[in-house]
């Protein structure tokens, strides 16, 4: 039985440590006693059943899915997978964990982290989970259903100061996939690549240029525009008194929809506006929130949408369906809605991609107009609506329509970003039938947005297809940046030089070599001032310089005990005699797509060679005896690991 778990170490490095890929920390922990088994499966299923459906999870089958090693020991496998699992919900693009060593009461795991608040966050709710669910076999004690409401909290608050949104999240992962290096997300944006390849992003891609993505974000100069263009829009004016609010519901006829100009995500929307009454409501909630004037627009019914361009070649559509619940001929509709906030999808629960259904005044109203009330028992397969507006944040339920949706309307799509000159854009727009094309059933543009976020287009089972197509799209052909890491005995200055000659004669002339050896740091001609013991973190300003091309990176022991190293992979390792060995674990542990032994000696070094070989099939193992013979070596080992993207 698992009686106890404490903090016995904690050391955090800027750079990567081990197989890991991302900033790593390592914790030690002191154990008493040892989980039982069952104990370890609930611990999963608690995962798996408050996590399913969140995007934020992910697709990692859990806890092997968490792990850069399988592990030996059971009770450090599900720590480590439980810790790095909370940072992802708490969006933090982590990725696997590592067991070290696990001994009877000491157990030593290597952890991914972005943040340390979220990190040690994560580790106190993991340690405390499992000792509850060992304490409470049933599950059903108050403590653990208190840790069911701190698990909320913790994703909340750490959410809120991690500065890095769900669609950096999952551009992060995609990147990763694609085998973009992921570099930072402190800044509160990503940085991803090394060197030539190094890009910036924030939540939506910034590939449009700012005068265009103004002039989408208008609502009303896009209106004109688009109305200019023979698009479909609703009919609009603009209006500043009580006046003019009068004549143009005059002049467009009811219902209307009542919004403020220079707001967004629905804020001061008025929909359904039939009478005066009403229409001075809504100005005044449109006044209220608004430091411009406001529109008064046709409303045209039908079912929402939202399409999404990036390029003239992708294209994704969903649908944004009002809030309801389906009877079955013997619940009640207050039963029903129950039902539907248990379902992980539609979930109140941090990351669920819709918010639980509320039984508030709106849903009140709402069943009174269809001669309903909560206790009201409807018949099976009735639709009975909560909300008229298609939002999440009211029980509002997404669904993919990119295969359903008429082909029509993704021609409007591209034509709308044809005539705002956005290669990015996402369209609001209403239909009536969206299986016919858009001209037949009088389907209407209700708004642009010229940076999209995209994370509304992913779907459980299906998570990243968007995001890795829009990175694709935006990179488009980029080169990664070669990095070769070398371990040598004496002559490690003269091996560094061999390979900086070498990469010199690939690289295309604006670019620059980078070497990080024996207290030299340099790009090209410019040198980096090198403080004492800093040899690995200066590698980090060789990667993120614009000018490199390529990289020649030799640490030493110490550096790498301090720092770490400065990037998650690296191309090639060229070993020579002499070479400390925790160098050379290190380097093989960043899993290069070869590794190349100068001269004599590499016997000492065939156990760990074989462990990387095994661990990674494919992996290339090449001999030379001269130095000369690098160049023609390396322009074959680095034209398949400089790959391009699209």
């Amino acid at each position: 039985m698992l009686k106890a778990v404490s903090i016995e170490g904690y050391t955090s490095f800027p750079g990567v440590r081990w197989q890991l890929v991302d900033p790593t920390t390592e914790l030690v922990l002191r154990v008493e006693g040892r989980a039982e088994s069952q104990v370890l499966e609930r611990y999963g299923q608690w995962f798996e059943r408050r996590f399913a459906g969140c995007l934020r999870f992910g697709e990692e089958h859990f806890p092997g899915g968490w792990l850069a090693n399988p592990g030996s020991d059971p009770l450090a496998v599900h720590l480590a997978a439980g810790i790095t699992a909370l940072q992802r919900l708490a969006c933090q693009p982590v990725r696997r964990a590592q067991v070290l060593e696990a001994e009877d009461q000491l157990i030593r795991l290597a952890l991914p982290s972005f943040s340390g608040p979220v990190l040690q966050g994560a580790i106190q709710l993991a340690i405390q989970l499992l000792l509850e669910l060992e304490a409470d076999p049933a599950g059903t004690g108050e403590r653990l259903q208190l840790l069911e409401e701190e698990a909320d909290q913790f994703v909340e608050r750490a959410s809120e100061v991690s500065r890095c949104g769900e669609d950096a999240m999952h551009f992060a992962l995609a990147a990763s996939a694609l085998g973009i290096p992921l570099v930072s997300t402190a800044t509160g944006f990503l940085e991803i690549g090394h060197g030539c390849a190094r890009r910036v992003l924030s939540n939506s891609l910034l590939s449009t240029p700012a005068p265009t993505a103004g002039l989408a974000s208008d609502k009303l100069a896009s209106y004109l525009v688009l109305h200019r263009a023979g698009l479909p829009v609703p009919a609009t004016q603009i209006v500043n008194t009580e006046a003019e609010l009068e004549a143009a519901a005059a002049e467009i006829g009811w219902p209307l929809v009542v919004k403020p100009l220079d707001q967004s995500c629905q804020q001061g929307v008025t929909t359904d506006v039939a009478d005066q009454i009403s229409l001075q409501a809504a100005f005044l909630v449109a006044r209220n929130v608004s430091k411009s004037s406001v529109l008064v627009q046709e409303q045209v019914l039908g079912q929402e949408f939202r399409l999404t361009a990036i390029g003239p070649n992708q294209a994704f559509a969903r649908a944004l369906n009002v809030a309801f619940v389906e009877g079955d001929g013997s619940s009640t509709v207050a039963q029903l809605v129950l039902r539907s906030n248990a379902n992980p999808l539609i979930g109140g629960h941090p990351g669920a991609i819709a918010h639980g259904i509320a039984l508030d005044s709106v849903a009140m109203a709402e069943l009174a107009s269809q001669e309903l009330s909560a206790e009201s028992i409807p018949m099976a397969g009735q639709k009975v609506r909560l909300s008229r507006k298609p939002f999440r944040s009211v029980g509002g339920i997404t669904t993919d329509a990119t295969t359903s949706i008429h082909p029509s309307y993704f021609d409007l799509l591209q034509r709308a970003a044809h005539v705002l000159q956005l290669d990015v854009i996402g369209i609001d727009l209403i239909t009536a039938d969206p299986a016919r094309p858009w001209w037949e059933v009088g389907a209407k543009i209700l708004e642009c947005n010229p940076r999209p976020g995209i994370i509304q287009h992913e779907f459980p089972g299906q998570a990243g297809g968007i995001h890795a197509s829009a990175l694709k799209h935006w990179l488009g052909e980029i080169a990664r940046p070669p990095l070769i890491a070398v371990a040598a005995g004496a002559h490690i200055s003269d091996v560094c030089a061999a390979v900086e000659a070498s990469l010199s004669v690939l690289l295309a002339q604006h670019q620059a070599v980078g070497v990080l050896c024996e207290g030299i740091c340099r790009m090209g001609a410019f040198d980096y001032p090198l403080a004492a013991s800093a040899g690995s973190q200066t590698g980090q300003s060789l990667l993120a310089d614009p000018g490199c091309g390529a990289a020649v990176l030799a640490w030493r022991s110490d550096d790498l005990l301090a720092y770490g190293r400065p990037c998650e992979r690296i191309d090639v390792g060229v070993l020579a005699e002499g070479a400390e060995h925790l160098v050379v674990q290190e380097i093989l542990d960043a899993n290069p797509s070869a590794v190349v032994w100068l001269g004599q000696g590499m016997q000492e070094w065939s156990e760990p060679i074989n462990a990387w070989q095994a661990r990674s099939p494919g992996r290339r193992l090449e001999e030379l005896q001269r130095s000369s013979d690098l160049t023609e070596l390396l322009a074959k080992l680095l034209g398949a690991s400089t790959h391009r993207l699209g």
